[in-house]
């Protein structure tokens, strides 16, 4: 990862809507929402360190907080293994 371009504090996010930006040496890639929301922080230290997303993506390089505007979206988010079979179709 060489660069993270983050949402601003405040924005609203529609569910599935583009909540960042991820570059690496060879493509660049959005982030999108898994929920709607609103952006209540975002991590300021993935500008200076952007590599921490590949690091530590659970811990240090989180990328940003949202304020959930409809918390019945949860419900349609798949849980480690439902996505991992997931992918297992994508081969």
């Amino acid at each position: 990862i060489t660069f993270v371009e983050l949402p601003a504090a405040g924005k609203e996010i529609g569910q599935h809507g583009i909540l960042a930006s991820i570059e690496s040496s060879k493509a660049a890639s959005d982030v999108f929402a898994p929920v709607a929301g609103k952006v209540t922080e975002v991590n300021g230290d993935l500008e200076s360190q952007p590599e921490l997303v590949n690091q530590d993506c659970y811990g240090q390089g989180w990328i940003c907080k949202l304020a959930m505007s409809d918390a019945g979206q949860v419900k349609e988010i798949m849980d480690a293994p439902a996505y991992e079979k997931y992918l297992e179709g994508l081969e």
